[in-house]
This record gives structure tokens, sequence and C-alpha cells, in this order.
């Protein structure tokens, strides 16, 4: 007895350009999901195809890089350098009140030149 090839039940295959074989995986906490998952309902997608779209989408923007342990001990120097020009201020000022008649434009004058310096030192060694 012959019995006739049977053809296949169910879907056909899909070409490999449209498989989706590949998983990449993320954490978010409890709140990000929550999030996400409203994002998804109002766009009335899965999670899924919201998170696919989302990340095939999406502009990425790059974080500034940090501080370099150079650079930051530039700016540590620089916020020294800086509160002892605020002292330096403070002191020109008391003595500014205290005495009215005296002319401080030296005072004035080497407050100025350690701020330029300062300027100079740190500042414009900043990127």
């Amino acid at each position: 007895m012959n019995i006739p090839d049977k053809p296949k039940g169910g879907r056909p295959p899909k070409s490999e350009v449209m498989k989706r074989n590949y998983f990449v995986r993320t954490k978010l906490t409890k709140a990000e999901k929550e999030i996400v998952m409203a994002k998804a309902a109002r766009a009335e997608v899965t999670l899924y195809e919201y998170m696919r779209q989302a990340v095939l989408t999406a502009q990425v923007i790059k974080p500034e890089p940090p501080i370099t342990p150079e650079e930051w001990g530039i700016l540590k120097e620089l916020m020294v350098a800086i509160r002892n020009l605020g002292i330096n201020v403070n002191a020109i000022a008391l003595k500014a009140n205290n005495d009215l008649a005296r002319n401080y434009a030296y005072d004035l004058k080497v407050f100025l030149q350690e701020a330029n310096r300062i300027k100079q030192t740190y500042i414009d060694k900043l990127p």
C-alpha cells in the first residue's frame, strides 16, 4: 500500500532575515520596569516590542568623561588658592572698615596679582 506524502502542518518557517535568535538582557529597578511597562501599554505594544523599538530608534547621549586624577589635583589646588584669596579680601575689607583714611591700593594690587597668578597657574591648565 502506497501512502501519499502528507503536507506538514503549522506555520511556514521564517527566513533568516526575519528570525530573532539573539537575546539581550538588562536589569531594571522596580520603578524603571513600571515606567517602561506603562509606556508600552500607552503605545499599545508588548513590553518586548516597546523595548526593541526603543533600543533601535533611541538617540544615545554620550556622558561627559570623568575628571582625571591630574585634573582633580589641579581643582583641589585651585579651591585652596581661591579660599586664600577670599581670606585676603576679608582682611582688606576689615582694614578698610577700621581705618578709612588709609590708601589700600597696594593691598588691592597684591590681591589682583595673586588672582592673576592663580588664573595662569590653575585655570589655564584645565581643558
